[in-house]
């Protein structure tokens, strides 16, 4: 009888053995088999859980291991997410665009593509070749002196707040070009467009009301009128009301004289009054004609940086025929080079090859 009662021990000892051996897991630091954690056994979530803070509790003494539950889980869903949606998201790599998520463009991602609101891509390029995108438009312009064909199908688009300057020797059509955009010459044919809006039918003044403001060639101020009224005859309308204070600020020169007649004013000081006569009309386009022309070199510097800043505050684009390339250099983006009626070349700021531009104004 004692034989069999241990013989029934001896295998009851080695059925404990097998189960233990069965569900051993890795050594504790007390040199006990540690129990498998569930998520070790509920899959990938768990683990993911466990990671981000949402962790399994041991077992104490002889307890049963439990998850924490209502407001422990709530608060670990909040550590994994961050201090704040926001903070997720860029570290991510992720902005709100329109109101929808988009990502980041990759490092060797062409750099002219944006999201617009509604998270299509464009190209910077193709927004400028699209006429509904544009500040002017031209298409296709002829234009004649006589039976002389002057501008020869010329097309040009301008984007909102870009500096165009057109280029040439004497003679190459620059300022017919200008004075057609500006309805003081008729067009043979051809498209001029502003913001969308036909003007190749519309009187000049019907232009400059339409947001094109236009400094002619050798100024055409009024040489009898005082610097105050030469102002005041560019603004629409409304002769009663006050001179705009930014137009001081920028040509404090024309408020130290603003009680001389226009006659009386150096070259580059009726310069900056054509400038100011032309601005309070609140141009979309500010178009100007030889600018520099019969101007000292430290005064065409003042009206360059005036019109950067000016373009930037009040948001109007700009086109300029020059033969300085200093100048022109220091106003515009893009350069386009006019013979005989006809674009022959063209350069942007950023990879302009002055050399080659002077070869195209050099006699």
């Amino acid at each position: 009888m004692p034989v069999r009662r241990q013989e029934c021990r001896a295998e009851q000892r080695d059925r404990t053995d097998r189960r233990d051996d069965l569900s051993q897991g890795p050594v504790g630091a007390q040199g006990r088999a540690a129990v498998p954690r569930p998520e070790a056994v509920a899959g990938d979530r768990h683990a993911a859980d466990a990671a981000s803070g949402i962790t399994v509790a041991g077992r104490t003494g002889g307890g049963h291991e439990r998850r924490r539950t209502g407001e422990n889980r709530r608060a670990a869903q909040a550590h994994r997410q961050g201090p704040g949606d926001g903070d997720h998201r860029a570290r991510h790599g992720v902005r709100e665009i329109g109101g929808r998520q988009g990502h980041r463009p990759a490092s060797g991602q062409d750099p002219g593509l944006r999201l617009d609101g509604s998270g299509a891509e464009r190209s910077s390029r193709h927004r400028r070749l699209s006429g509904a995108l544009n500040m002017l438009n031209v298409s296709n312009l002829n234009v004649y002196y006589g039976d002389s064909h002057v501008l020869r199908d010329l097309s040009l688009d301008l984007a909102p707040g870009e500096s165009l300057a057109i280029m040439g020797r004497n003679g190459m059509g620059k300022t017919t070009l200008l004075r057609s955009l500006v309805g003081m010459l008729p067009t043979r044919s051809g498209s001029i467009k502003l913001a969308g809006q036909e003007l190749t039918g519309s009187k000049s003044y019907e232009r400059v009301a339409a947001g094109v403001g236009f400094v002619p060639q050798g100024r055409m101020i009024f040489p009898y009128l005082s610097v105050e009224e030469n102002i005041l005859t560019g603004m629409q309308g409304a002769p009663a009301a006050p001179i705009p204070d930014y137009i001081f600020e920028y040509f404090p020169v024309l408020f130290e004289m603003r009680r001389r007649k226009g006659g009386n004013l150096s070259g580059g000081q009726q310069q900056q009054l054509a400038i100011a006569r032309a601005l309070v009309s609140n141009p979309k386009v500010l178009v100007l004609d030889e600018p520099t022309e019969g101007i000292q070199p430290s005064i065409i510097k003042d009206i360059a940086k005036a019109l950067n800043l000016l373009k930037k505050e009040r948001g109007f684009s700009l086109i300029v025929s020059e033969q300085v390339l200093s100048f022109a250099m220091a106003v515009a983006d893009r350069y386009l080079i006019i013979e005989k009626g006809e674009f022959v070349h063209s350069e942007v700021r950023e990879t302009v090859d002055r050399e080659r531009i002077l070869r195209y104004l050099t006699i």
